[in-house]
């Protein structure tokens, strides 16, 4: 059967001579394009560059800032204070990078450094940003300084004046350290914006009863016994007790020691007049501040003291100024409501 099939291959005719030539032009260009491809195909990738495996970039060094950062934010603080202190060395007025230095300070509890970063890095931001007092703040008090978190805060408020949460905390502290009325203008200025509650409408309602934070009061006297200050919102407490000796003894540490310290000034002589201590009072009025006839309590001690003396005109006079700091003020109204009926 194969002979046979080779047979009729070999007797079949021949194709025109002319068409074994076109064949030969049709393969011929296709033979060569075959050709071409099959040598692209084959360039050597040890000489041609375009064929090399391509190497990846190496990533960028980061900066010694970025370094901390980095380190920081995995909690590697031996490694994150290395590079802040690198950084800083070429650029130690950086706020940024003495804020970071202070944020690791007080991570190791060194307040004392924390506190100094912070003042500098507030130094040289332009303006800083209310975090940044707030941090400030915030070391203060576990240092025992809650009147220096207050400056603080104040200071915050005069850069940042539209933060309501700094005038919320401001206006918490100042008056748990005995000074609510300095918190009186920030606490209207949160409720007037819906940011206030219930607690700031009772302080509000009252400003003379005290709000003092015992706790804040006794751990800045533990922490910092050298500053005698929170002696005297603990003494608002005694009086309004009717602890006036204890009073007393609170405020003459507190004047002794800090001699510029108005408020308790102004209100040791309050205490004075309610212990009827005549001789400590003419001590007390020669060695008074300048301002203290700013606090209210000044011009209490300044009625009552005319009270005793049957002297009405001048009690309603000290009354009536004391009126013009707190309008509301009962005890400053109902007195001088008394004394100018007798004058």
């Amino acid at each position: 059967m194969t002979g046979e099939i080779f047979r009729a291959v070999e007797d079949a005719p021949s194709p025109p001579s002319f068409m074994r030539d076109q064949t030969v032009l049709a393969i011929g260009p296709l033979a060569l394009g075959c050709c071409l491809l099959f040598a692209a195909g084959c360039r050597d990738a040890d000489t041609d560059p375009d064929l090399r495996p391509q190497q990846a970039m190496p990533a960028p060094e980061l900066s010694h800032y970025e370094q901390a950062a980095t380190a920081l934010a995995r909690g590697d603080f031996v490694a994150a204070e290395s590079a802040i202190t690198k950084h800083l060395l070429g650029n130690p007025l950086d706020p940024r990078g003495l804020e970071m230095a202070g944020d690791l300070a007080a991570a190791s509890s060194d307040s004392a450094t924390a506190i100094e970063l912070y003042r500098s890095a507030i130094q040289q931001a332009a303006p800083a940003m209310p975090a940044l007092y707030e941090k400030l703040g915030r070391q203060m008090m576990t240092a025992g300084d809650p009147y220096g978190a207050a400056d603080q805060l104040r200071a915050s408020l005069a850069a940042n004046p539209d933060s309501a949460k700094t005038r919320a905390d401001f206006a918490g502290l100042v008056a748990s350290l005995g000074m609510v009325r300095d918190a009186a203008e920030h606490l209207r200025w949160l409720l007037r914006r819906g940011k206030g509650g219930l607690n700031e409408l009772i302080m509000l309602a009252d400003l003379s009863v005290p709000q003092t934070d015992a706790a804040i009061c006794n751990y800045a006297l533990k922490q910092n016994p050298q500053d005698r200050r929170p002696l005297y919102p603990l003494a608002l407490t005694d009086a309004l007790e009717g602890n006036w000796e204890r009073a007393a003894e609170r405020l003459s540490e507190v004047t002794a020691a800090h001699p510029d310290f108005s408020p308790a000034w102004a209100f040791q002589g309050r205490v004075l007049v309610e212990l009827g201590r005549k001789d400590s009072l003419l001590r007390w009025l020669e060695k008074l501040p300048a301002d203290s006839d700013q606090w209210i309590e000044y011009w209490l001690a300044a009625g009552h003291w005319a009270e005793k003396d049957g002297r009405p005109a001048a009690a309603a006079t000290a009354f009536w100024n004391a009126v013009q700091i707190d309008d509301a003020h009962g005890e400053a109204l109902v007195h001088l409501a008394a004394n100018l009926a007798q004058s």
